[in-house]
């Protein structure tokens, strides 16, 4: 009991406490002033640079989701019993929803870092972001963060949801009991499961010791949810978005109530038998 009260202490504090303050000497913070063409020209190319080296990486995530996925389709044990402890039959539900959704956010990553240095590299042209309405930063980061927040956000925040996402599958699919396993398969795979469990808390205490704008990783997911609110029914209100996001919202929650409250595969009159 004390083991799992510390686990998930630790894992909360990796996702909601502070970043580390590190000693180093930090540039006064100005009013925002108006970007030039020339630092519009300089900054863009810098986080230009940045989209296509994220895109990068995130497709090769979704390659590997798909291979797990494909790897996990015929696996027979994955199939919900009733037999089945309750948590069991989630669980294994649970990894089919973390795996198509690490896929959904790479491909999303790939797709906003694409369109927005695209975008990135046409400010200034007579486009919706001209330069005139541009704030001036001195890093691409910054300048990203201070008139691109939305993608900023949708980028790095898919980019690591789909990661941890595919990991929280694989460990989830360790801590499933298995039907014909020995003791020290049992023990290994606890192990497995551990392992990867721990990783992904490092990974998320790591990446909450090195933003620049945001106080964690809960703080920017609060914030991409508040800005996607806004771009919903905003002014003016896009109509593709409107009439898409609610219907589309509503339908997938009610299929997903009804996958999580379904009757197991096996032992039911709602599926079939191994044998069949």
């Amino acid at each position: 009991m004390l083991v799992r009260t510390a686990l998930i202490a630790a894992a909360t504090q990796a996702f909601t406490g502070p970043r580390l303050t590190l000693q180093h000497k930090r540039t006064p913070r100005h009013a925002p002033v108006k970007a030039s063409a020339a630092d519009v020209f300089e900054v863009a190319t810098g986080a230009f640079d940045w989209t296509c080296n994220l895109g990068a990486p995130a497709a090769l995530v979704a390659g590997a989701v798909m291979a797990t996925s494909q790897e996990y389709k015929d696996d027979e044990s994955l199939v919900t019993r009733e037999a089945d402890h309750k948590w069991v039959r989630q669980a294994k539900k649970m990894i089919k929803v973390l795996l198509v959704g690490s896929f959904a956010c790479e491909v999303l990553c790939v797709f906003v870092s694409t369109v927005t240095g695209t975008m990135l590299l046409s400010s200034g042209e007579g486009t919706a972001h001209a330069v005139k309405t541009l704030v001036g930063r001195d890093t691409a980061m910054g300048f990203l963060q201070a008139n691109h927040e939305f993608e900023y956000l949708t980028c790095r925040l898919s980019f690591l949801n789909g990661l941890l996402s595919w990991l929280g599958a694989v460990a989830l699919k360790y801590a499933i009991p298995q039907p014909e396993e020995g003791e020290s398969t049992r023990k290994m795979n606890r192990f497995a499961a551990s392992l990867l469990t721990s990783t992904m808390v490092l990974m998320v205490s790591f990446y909450n010791a090195h933003l620049n704008f945001y106080p964690n990783y809960i703080q920017m997911v609060l914030r991409w949810c508040k800005l996607a609110w806004h771009g919903v029914v905003g002014d003016p209100v896009e109509p593709l978005i409107f009439c898409g996001a609610f219907p589309f919202l509503a339908l997938t929650t009610y299929l997903g109530w009804k996958a999580f409250t379904a009757k197991p595969d096996e032992g039911s009159d709602s599926g079939l038998s191994y044998g069949s």
